[in-house]
């Protein structure tokens, strides 16, 4: 009998398949939305939001970009993709005012609907992670769960896109199935979340590690620059990122996007109102925005002193 259930043992892991693999093909680097583009979604996002996810034009930038190039960041949950990000542009920069933008950023769930449905739920296979606090907030992240192959199902009060699968969020880290699919256990509906990297609108995407599907290339141990190219070096491939109006330099061993003006610093001029403009720094030149052409108020501080276009 023993032998009889080794020998079935030996066959079934003879017929188990090997993960899928995508070929690994070097990603092309982004074309990203012009400065322009971008000022006016981060002028809609600080100033449209009670408590947006990055209070200043600097930030909101700096997490639409990697969002954009496809890698992740702190200010974005992890399971938005590169088609989110380029819908919030496309949103910011067709419409007129916060009403009309955030309807469409969040898919027809702006603050109206969040006051009735607060916290992470579901809408037919949309998930839509409503802010608790009040006054209500839009539900800027919300994403299409079909279109990632899923469906949208509640579970523990909470709401996740998922394969059906039931998971043990302590037993199970954000991991790769080969290099095709990223998996992770949501920590509150106890379901698994598997997307298909050949899904991703980045192209050539495949899964590394915990950052989950990113840009593919060729193996690699370090940073580097190839003209003004920064080709960063993410879970052992290349990730080729353009400078655009900055230098690639090597400083202090730090391969980085050094701007080439020197008209303000980032580290050093935050965002401002000069007069009824909102100004920042952005690639060593100080970027404007006037409040009132993009259909808003003029530039004024929040209790908290951030700049928007109140």
């Amino acid at each position: 009998m023993r032998t009889l259930l080794l020998l079935l043992l030996a066959a079934a892991a003879g017929c188990r398949q090997p993960p899928l693999m995508l070929p690994v093909i070097a990603s092309p680097p982004v074309q990203l939305p012009s400065t322009a583009e971008l000022l006016r979604a981060c002028a809609f996002e600080v100033s449209c939001l009670h408590d947006p996810p990055a209070a200043t034009l600097t930030n909101c930038i700096s997490y639409l970009t990697l969002g954009l190039e496809g890698l992740p960041d702190l200010f974005a949950p992890q399971w938005l993709e590169t088609a989110d990000f380029r819908r919030y542009i496309d949103c910011a920069n067709r419409n007129q005012d916060c009403t009309d933008v955030l309807d469409c950023v969040t898919l027809g769930h702006g603050s109206e609907y969040c006051a009735d449905h607060p916290g992470t739920t579901c809408d037919g296979d949309l998930l839509v992670p409503c802010p608790t606090a009040t006054p209500a907030d839009a539900a800027l992240f919300t994403v299409d769960c079909a279109a990632r192959g899923m469906h949208c199902e509640a579970l523990n009060g909470s709401a996740s896109c998922t394969d059906g699968i039931h998971c043990d969020p302590k037993a199970e880290m954000p991991y790769c199935d080969g290099n095709r699919y990223y998996q992770f256990c949501d920590s509150t509906t106890e379901l698994r979340y598997r997307f298909d990297c050949a899904r991703s609108t980045i192209a050539n995407t495949t899964c590394r590690g915990s950052k989950g599907c990113v840009p593919s290339g060729p193996p690699c141990s370090a940073n580097r620059c190839d003209g003004d190219i920064l080709v960063s070096c993410i879970v052992g491939q290349e990730v080729p990122l353009d400078c655009g109006a900055s230098h690639c330099v090597d400083v202090g061993g730090n391969p980085t996007c050094v701007p080439i003006a020197t008209e303000c610093d980032y580290g050093k001029n935050v965002d401002a109102c000069t007069d009824a403009t909102l100004t920042t720094c952005l690639d060593g030149r100080l970027q404007s925005i006037d409040c009132s052409a993009i259909g808003l108020a003029a530039c004024a501080l929040t209790p908290g002193l951030n700049p928007i276009c109140g």
